[in-house]
């Protein structure tokens, strides 16, 4: 099977309207050809992520594909997996190309929305699938939230910017990019523990009927966990996604971005602080979130407080060697060395 996308960025998917079917996975093999160039950017060398958006459900399916040149075009290889078939109904899809920093290149967009069929065991196909695509949707958000936090820390230690920004900036956004990674590792981990423990309550099901009630309620906890994973893989992954770098002045941040969505921050230098965008007023503004140095030395009085110990510690090495007459340093000689 297979699929094109244009130059104008858009993603025919005509021949695979109907393909799906509700619960299935790994069953598809969809190559997806488009140029091999837009503009001066080689689309082989991007990192690329399909993403499908369900019309009914307020869920996301993405997957990483795997690139490679085709001559005068890239080849993307797609294996559906089943987060994208876990609803019935809708599907729209739509690609996107990012760089080693994981910053977002180009987007190409379906042109239409996909069919996915129902399945006659609608109950059993959703229960045995349920975690299983949340675990996979969590390990996608693993690897993008590395990517972004890869792109902070490139963006904190300075390439391509201003060697005099303040280092709280930089420090800053080494802090955000870990918060994301740690909060997507401990999302992923909750994922993984839900899934032992709704196995582990079917296994006691099916060896002891009589238990089926609890069986039921560790299943009911083990979905609620992870649903919960999901939520702060989504965070986190929205934290390192929302943040625009650092900016020594609020009218560069405004040039840089003179728009924005709900979640991009930036930090500006002027201010020292970390700056919002709020899109009821349609504007950059202060967060005020700035550090409280009041009960830190300032450098003026760490500079004073070393030249008082300066001057007192030359005072006592000078009373201390005018007190020694000649006489006493002889006799300390003759102690030491003999007469």
């Amino acid at each position: 099977m297979q699929l094109r996308f244009d130059e104008n960025k858009v993603l025919h998917t005509q021949p695979i309207a109907r393909l799906f079917r509700e619960g299935e996975k790994n069953v598809e093999s969809i190559s997806i050809l488009g140029p091999g160039k837009y503009n001066d950017i080689q689309l082989s060398r991007l990192n690329w992520i399909v993403y499908g958006n369900f019309a009914d459900y307020e869920e996301t399916a993405l997957q990483m594909l795997e690139a490679s040149d085709a001559g005068d075009s890239v080849q993307l290889l797609w294996v559906p997996d089943e987060g994208f078939t876990a609803h019935a109904g809708g599907l729209k899809l739509y690609l996107a190309g990012t760089d080693e920093s994981g910053e977002q290149v180009i987007k190409i967009c379906g042109d239409g929305q996909l069919l996915v069929c129902p399945t006659a065991r609608h109950e059993t196909v959703a229960a045995a699938s349920g975690l299983e695509k949340i675990y996979a949707a969590v390990s996608a958000a693993i690897l993008q939230a590395k990517q972004f936090a890869a792109a902070a820390k490139s963006w904190a230690i300075g390439e391509g910017m201003d060697d005099e920004r303040p280092d709280e900036g930089t420090e800053n956004a080494k802090t955000y990019a870990a918060k994301a990674d740690a909060s997507t590792k401990a999302a992923a981990k909750s994922a993984a523990d839900a899934s032992a423990s709704e196995a582990n309550a079917k296994l006691h099901e099916q060896a002891a009927g009589q238990n089926a009630d609890r069986a039921d309620a560790a299943a009911d906890s083990a979905a609620g966990d992870a649903e919960r994973a999901e939520a702060a893989a989504k965070l986190a992954q929205a934290i390192a996604q929302g943040q625009k770098g650092y900016y020594p002045t609020p009218a560069d941040l405004k040039a840089a971005f003179p728009s924005g969505e709900d979640g991009d921050w930036a930090i500006v230098g002027s201010t020292d602080t970390i700056w919002i965008w709020d899109s009821d007023d349609g504007q950059w503004e202060d967060s005020g979130n700035k550090t409280d140095l009041s009960n830190y030395y300032t450098k003026e009085e760490v500079d004073d407080l070393l030249n008082e110990l300066q001057t007192a510690l030359g005072r006592q090495i000078t009373e201390a060697t005018t007190a020694i007459t000649d006489a006493e340093i002889d006799a300390m000689v003759t102690e030491i060395f003999g007469a």
